[in-house]
């Protein structure tokens, strides 16, 4: 049986030196194995993964959810720093059903009960939704089928015909269409069911969901099914019902992947289902403003406005041979095919300082200074992120002939119920995301144009009791 590893992300896990928990610490060769697996689940920057913290210690990235190394089991959970004795831990089911990740008929996951582990619980949900789609009859398709009978049934194939009657075998070669349960969807289900048997869940009731539920399938064909062939399937509209299923059995074989390194006639085999959580909350947030996101109906832009996201702009710089740094603002708040503000947003905390901003020794802030100070400090928003979105309001102002820069709005996340209770008034017609509460309001000084600067709060799905 694997071992648990829970770890909240940017949190550390022990590397085995004789030091740490027992139980709670990884050795060596699976934190190699850990780092190697960054390609596998689409990391593209190293720093977003798991890295070293000494020789001892390998800390968490953004990447969130469930991954098996040898005999233990990592779970990172998504957390948002609260600056109490611990941290808020997100709600992840929530957060993927928000995203789109999940269907909002796995909502009932977060209540299964004696399941604290992610694989664990997607499992039992998944085995016993499908023993009831079972229990209720699978859908049958038709499929073209040949062979040879003692009666003609169908159409005859008349090359095969010919073959029978030369070598004197008293049998029609037919054609035929058989109802049948061996779909192309039912392989999907079994395919997935079956990669997840194969994977780390070490609930013995789910296991044992798992190898009941399969018994059920005997007349579905055994088959390689590869993520590519399970997400291009469309379900038809008499199919519908097990579209929560459909998702669920695509994570399941995307996550399934074979170590080319083990030894012997059988293939080590291990389970992942890894998410950026930067991604995860711009998709979250996103899909939660155009209404395809039912947490909270209340977040919704009005019907005259209009929500892109991953904006693609033209290039920022061009070397003569080919344009470079693409223009691509994750959130454009658009009215009448006109942006009226960018989004861009963080998965970190925006907090206001406890100490009011005071000058250095022997010199006085300037108004900017103050300006970029007050109220509450930085917020922790670095000065990169400014500048590239200072770019994206001038961009926008010039390419659709503004009279002044595109309003801004720095969207970072906030526990469910923990957002600001009074909101610094901004420039008049300016805040185009009212419903959500703002820390503060800057502005961008240029050449005696003014642009807002909203930090807002997006609020998000947390585990019950999990501050402290």
């Amino acid at each position: 049986m694997a071992r648990l590893i829970p770890v909240l992300e940017y949190k550390p896990i022990d590397v085995s030196t004789g030091t740490g928990e027992p139980g709670l610490t990884l050795t060596p060769a699976q934190a190699e194995e850990v780092m190697s697996l960054a390609d596998h689940f689409g990391c593209v920057r190293p720093i977003e993964w798991f890295s070293y913290q000494g020789r001892d210690k390998l800390r968490a990235g953004c990447w969130v959810g469930s991954l098996r190394v040898g005999d233990a089991q990592i779970e990172v959970s998504p957390k948002i720093e609260t600056g109490g004795a611990q941290d808020a831990r997100v709600d992840l089911i929530s957060m993927l059903i928000g995203a789109g990740e999940l269907d909002i008929e796995l909502r009932e996951v977060s209540q299964l009960a004696g399941s604290p582990r992610l694989i664990d619980a997607l499992a039992l949900w998944y085995s016993t939704r499908l023993a009831r789609e079972c229990s209720r009859g699978l859908l049958r398709d038709y499929r073209e089928r040949r062979d040879d009978m003692p009666l003609v049934r169908g159409r005859l194939d008349v090359g095969r015909q010919w073959m029978n009657q030369a070598m004197r075998r008293p049998l029609a070669a037919c054609v035929f269409d058989e109802y049948v349960e061996d779909s192309e969807l039912n392989r999907i289900l079994k395919a997935g069911l079956a990669a997840a048997l194969r994977s780390d869940v070490t609930s013995v009731e789910a296991r044992r969901s798992m190898r009941s539920t399969l018994t059920l399938l005997e007349g579905v064909a055994d088959q390689p099914i590869t993520y590519s062939r399970a997400s291009a399937y469309k379900p038809t509209r008499r199919e519908q019902r097990f579209k929560a299923l459909l998702s669920l059995a695509c994570l399941f074989v995307s996550g399934s992947y074979t170590d080319v390194r083990s030894k012997g006639s059988a293939d080590k085999q291990g389970m992942g289902l890894m998410w950026n959580m930067w991604e995860l909350f711009q998709e979250y947030a996103f899909r939660a403003l155009v209404g395809e996101n039912d947490a909270d109906k209340k977040l919704k832009l009005p019907t005259n406005l209009q929500a892109q996201a991953q904006f693609r702009g033209p290039h920022l710089i061009s070397n003569g041979q080919k344009d470079l740094f693409m223009m691509m603002p994750d959130i454009v708040i658009m009215r009448d095919g006109i942006p009226v503000m960018i989004c861009d947003t963080k998965w970190k905390l925006a907090e206001k300082s406890k100490k009011a901003p005071k000058a250095k020794k022997g010199k006085s802030m300037d108004k900017d200074e103050v300006t970029a100070l007050s109220p509450g400090g930085k917020l922790g928003i670095s000065q990169s992120d400014l500048y590239q979105m200072f770019a994206y309001s001038r961009y926008f102002q010039a390419r659709y002939g503004l009279k002044s820069p595109v309003p801004i709005a720095m969207i970072y996340p906030v526990p469910a119920g923990k957002e600001a209770k009074e909101c610094p008034k901004g420039p008049e017609g300016t805040d185009f995301l009212p419903q959500l509460k703002h820390l503060a309001v800057w502005k961008f000084r240029a050449e005696g144009a003014e642009s807002p600067v909203y930090v807002k709060q997006f609020p998000v799905p947390v585990s019950p009791n999990s501050e402290g």
